[in-house]
């Protein structure tokens, strides 16, 4: 996982029609909120808005076509919402909170581009290191929540939360464990995919290394290197993590 930059412009869509839903739906909530409250009525969502054209075209491009989350390629890749807006669990096996972040669904701010396996993992899960500051319907402020799931288009520094043991994300705090065991970041898909980048640096960091080898293959290497760890690489963040750690950074 790597910080991601979020331009600051809504796309047109959410900022129209998307605002429009959600005011008809905090009217509805604040019409019969224990109905909300209850599950016994539910909020419709219109995936045309929050999944527009538009909205997946520019995440695709500040993701760098990326799952923001395990930072393998997704084609197309699913729209998530960070915080879940239909309904939200804390944990695993945790009874399941009703209404969800309704008031979020058309938000800019909460929609990034997943892959499907972490989309499915992910869920309706929502854990906060306080559950009793959760914000519960779009009167109460979700700045008192202190999220235990990582945002890399919120998160200034991902790698202070989760470095690496070869292929193997390693946690480095809290945050960090409950994001790779919520996300289950070191499944073997992901695991071959990051050994597979650590093989050909390793390869690659030894031409550049390497006198005997001419300076031109020795420059073409180290471009390639350089490569690795662009934020439009798969993996970039392992790649990251190996070059510091030998010494070979940018």
């Amino acid at each position: 996982m790597i910080r991601l930059d979020r331009p600051t412009e809504t796309p047109r869509v959410l900022r129209n029609r998307g605002r429009a839903e959600t005011r008809q739906n905090c009217k509805a909530y604040v019409e019969d909120p224990l109905a909300y409250d209850s599950g016994d009525l539910r909020f419709d969502f219109n995936n045309h808005i929050y999944g527009a054209p538009r909205v997946r075209e520019v995440l695709k491009r500040i993701q760098h076509n990326k799952c923001c989350y395990c930072e393998s390629k997704t084609s197309p890749g699913r729209i998530d919402h960070f915080r879940p807006k239909g309904r939200v669990r804390q944990r695993k096996g945790g009874d399941k909170i009703h209404p969800g972040y309704y008031w979020l669904a058309y938000e800019w701010n909460n929609l990034v581009l997943a892959c499907e396996d972490c989309n499915l993992k992910k869920s309706d899960y929502f854990p906060l290191e306080d559950p009793g500051e959760r914000a519960r319907n779009h009167l109460e402020p979700i700045s008192r929540e202190s999220p235990l799931l990582l945002n890399p288009h919120v998160d200034p520094d991902p790698s202070g939360h989760i470095t690496f043991n070869g292929s193997a994300c390693q946690p480095r705090t809290e945050k960090g464990r409950v994001t790779v065991t919520l996300l289950k970041l070191n499944r073997p898909i992901l695991q071959e995919g990051r050994q597979h980048e650590l093989e050909t640096l390793e390869l690659l960091c030894a031409v550049v290394r390497d006198p005997n080898q001419c300076d031109t293959l020795r420059r073409d290497a180290r471009r390639v290197v350089d490569s690795r760890a662009r934020p439009d690489a798969p993996y970039s963040a392992v790649a990251r993590d190996y070059l510091s750690a030998i010494g070979a950074g940018n």
